[in-house]
């Protein structure tokens, strides 16, 4: 994404020549609506927008974003053209991502960094009761681009929250299923050295009927729930290894037991979660166990 300060004629078929495409597109200058309706034709008919891509323009509704306040490399902002309070703006990022959980974390923190600064400035101007920093998600991004809402707020200003007739639950189980998540998003892509115990072709030192089908071991140094040190399946090696470094690709949690399990394989190797279930069923099968990734 880059700006361009010139006649969109020109603009659109310099991009066209050099192959140029983009993840988002903003119809800036204020001109009239007919060049903005040139404009939006051109894109359409030079393929300039990549698949995903948005163009951020409001023209059906003849609202023309044009009231830039602040962009720099990684984002840019501008006035809501529907704003729930004066000094309502949009932050958003430049390259195109739909939801939080896309965006590069620091390109996320700079978005944080950029918010305070316009926190900073609206304090400074309005000298509101408080403020608000919003985004939706999902299918209730209107957009299709990932935006801030950064506005004052004053005492009876008539916004707040909605709620439904419905009570919803607050409890421990609740709490505990998005610890369990958490713990998961945290290990999981991470590269960890699994000394195996138990390799491939082995059997369960106490469970002799118990065939180990691939290899299984430890994470040296981590410390599990149940107080050992963490362990893990090997997935994607079909030999007999003493050590291996991979990646941990999910995290089996058994809701009957205390233990976690780490499925760990190759650099690059992907399994589903019907394929590590039949790989790890040999044990798991005693257990209430899930697989999280």
């Amino acid at each position: 994404s880059y700006t361009y300060k010139m006649d969109y004629q020109n603009a659109l078929q310099t991009f066209y020549d050099k192959n140029i495409t983009f993840d988002i597109i903003f119809l800036d200058p204020p001109y009239a609506l007919n060049l903005i309706s040139d404009a939006l034709k051109k894109i359409k008919e030079y393929n300039l927008l990549k698949p995903d891509g948005v163009i951020i323009c409001e023209y059906e509704q003849e609202k023309i974003i044009t009231d830039f306040i602040y962009e720099d490399g990684l984002v840019m902002s501008f006035m809501d053209t529907e704003p729930i309070n004066e000094g309502h703006i949009l932050l958003v990022p430049k390259q195109h991502y739909l939801d939080a959980d896309e965006i590069p974390d620091e390109s996320l923190a700079h978005l944080m960094i950029v918010s305070k600064k316009i926190v900073a400035a609206l304090k400074e101007i309005y000298h509101p009761d408080g403020y608000s920093i919003m985004q939706n998600g999902g299918e209730f991004n209107d957009v299709g681009h990932y935006h801030m809402h950064i506005f004052p707020r004053y005492i009876e200003d008539g916004f707040g929250w909605s709620y439904g007739s419905e009570e919803k639950a607050v409890n421990a189980e609740i709490a505990e299923r998005i610890r369990k998540q958490l713990r998961v998003d945290s290990v999981v892509g991470n590269i960890v050295t699994v000394t195996v115990d138990r390799p491939l072709g082995s059997y369960h030192p106490e469970h002799k009927d118990m065939y180990y089908p691939i290899n299984y071991g430890y994470v040296e140094g981590v410390m599990a729930p149940d107080g050992e040190e963490q362990d893990a399946y090997i997935l994607g090696v079909d030999e007999v290894v003493e050590k291996f470094t991979g990646k941990i690709i999910a995290v089996v949690h058994r809701n009957d037991d205390v233990e976690e399990k780490w499925i760990v394989a190759p650099e690059g190797m992907t399994f589903t979660k019907e394929e590590i279930r039949e790989q790890i069923h040999f044990q798991e099968q005693y257990f209430d166990s899930k697989i999280m990734m």
